[in-house]
């Protein structure tokens, strides 16, 4: 759910910055609404919001409303003004009002999600108890080797890596690691981190791979898939970029997005996309001419290292082996 939210607040901070000349009549209630959506989206991200969790899941509802009205404030007000001139009074006058109802609709989703508690009901543990572990958990312990291996593996002619395992293997864990990893980020000139939601759009994969890469404007909403593949494909090409489309669960899906990649062997394309899935079939199939990673499964040794540190801090543990 966030990755949605988050891409809709950065289409409308792109409307505010792309038609300044619209938008000057108005200017200080867009900048309004566009600081109340800026607070809700750091919100969002401090508390790490996602949509699985049951006390929340009404309150995610709402909360999509909202950024979808303000969406959709902003669309109507450049449409009105462009078409109807004679009565940007009237439009003005009601766009003044819509924004604050939109605001203050906000106001009170924030206010509300602190008021329940929306940290513990997300991670089940309490703020004082994150802190505590996490001065000693790792969360890539064990993963030292698979990171190296498939660091290097980016870095050779595959165009799709497909890393494979089942569900809680840390398939995302490891794909977080590579993407992150210094010789990725030194060696690729864009990047983008894509978790595919469901029910799934193609055209909504697309759109966040573009803000990913930061190249999403705003006539490109406008834009037919065919379209939006197109320029996609072409960017990728021109540019060296990494992708990730973590969890990727059917071989639709892939076969609905991938025209957007440059991943046949006529194209000339330096840019790679990396997968999670736990289908196998939908791996493989992906990977062709590829690369098929299987997750290793940890050592008992590894595992237990794992659960020592979280379960006790080094000082606790002694020298236990």
């Amino acid at each position: 759910m966030a990755v949605s939210v988050f891409s809709v607040i950065r289409k409308i901070e792109d409307l505010l910055m792309e038609e300044p000349e619209l938008l000057k009549r108005i200017r200080e209630d867009f900048d309004r609404m566009g600081r109340a959506l800026r607070l809700m989206k750091s919100f969002l991200i401090r508390i790490g919001l996602r949509e699985n969790k049951f006390t929340i899941r009404f309150w995610v509802a709402e909360i999509k409303d909202v950024v979808y009205d303000a969406e959709d404030v902003i669309h109507t007000f450049l449409h009105k003004t462009t078409v109807c001139f004679l009565e940007e009074r009237r439009i003005i006058r009601k766009t003044k009002s819509k924004i604050s109802e939109i605001i203050d609709k906000i106001t009170y989703l924030t206010r509300k999600l602190e008021g329940i508690g929306v940290e513990e009901s997300i991670s089940g543990e309490s703020l004082h108890q994150r802190q505590q572990l996490s001065h000693y958990y790792h969360p890539i312990v064990g993963l030292d080797d698979q990171i190296a291996h498939l660091v290097s593996t980016l870095l050779q002619d595959y165009r799709v890596i497909s890393i494979c395992g089942m569900v809680g293997s840390g398939k995302t864990t490891l794909a977080k690691a590579v993407y992150n990893h210094k010789r990725v980020r030194y060696n690729f000139v864009g990047h983008a981190w894509v978790y595919v939601s469901y029910p799934w759009k193609r055209n909504k994969i697309w759109e966040d791979i573009f803000y990913g890469l930061g190249i999403f404007g705003v006539k490109d909403s406008k834009y037919s898939d065919e379209e939006l593949a197109k320029k996609l494909c072409k960017f990728l090409e021109d540019n060296k970029c990494i992708v990730v489309l973590d969890d990727i669960r059917t071989v639709e899906v892939w076969d609905s997005i991938k025209p957007a990649f440059p991943i046949n062997c006529e194209t000339q394309s330096l840019s790679k996309i990396l997968i999670t899935s736990s289908n196998r079939k939908l791996s493989a199939h992906a990977a062709r001419g590829g690369c098929l990673y299987d997750m290793k499964m940890l050592t008992y040794e590894q595992s237990f290292n794992i659960l020592r540190n979280i379960a006790f801090s080094e000082t606790d543990f002694g020298g236990i082996t």
